[in-house]
């Protein structure tokens, strides 16, 4: 693993991301805006954590590898959103990087990463981890 790409693995926010996102800022707000309480009374709520970063995660020829990091709670589940963010893009490395990085799992052990185009997948996620967590809270109150 290449050292540049440290900032982002040391980042306190990152051991808590439970689904990751590759979408750039266009798709990202398109997500927002079909998928949020802002514009629909059955949807996530979505709140950003900090500012989006972007994070070096390798180098070619002494060219960075950037990707851009967007952080986002949906219903209290951190996600993170991604893109890449520098001149020189090698999806191939992105890919392999975050595959490396992320262990999050979902479903029947599925990895709980996606695209813009399968983000139904997060909301499934999202929706049963809310569940589950205010099923958990019930029984104990009781």
């Amino acid at each position: 693993m290449n050292p540049a790409s440290g900032k982002l693995l040391s980042d306190s926010r990152w051991p808590h991301v439970k689904f990751l996102i590759k979408a750039n800022e266009n798709e990202q707000f398109f997500l927002w805006k079909e998928h949020s309480t802002h514009s629909n009374e059955k949807g996530m709520e979505w709140n950003k954590v900090g500012a989006s970063e972007a994070f070096v995660i390798d180098t070619i020829d002494g060219k960075p590898i950037a990707v851009c990091v967007t952080f986002v709670k949906l219903d209290d589940v951190l996600v993170a959103f991604y893109d890449s963010s520098s001149r020189l893009v090698d999806w191939d490395i992105i890919t392999s990087w975050f595959k490396e990085v992320f262990k999050g799992k979902w479903g029947n052990d599925k990895p709980a990463v996606c695209g813009y185009q399968n983000f139904k997948d997060c909301v499934k996620f999202v929706k049963n981890k809310s569940s589950r967590e205010q099923q958990e809270k019930t029984t104990k109150s009781v």
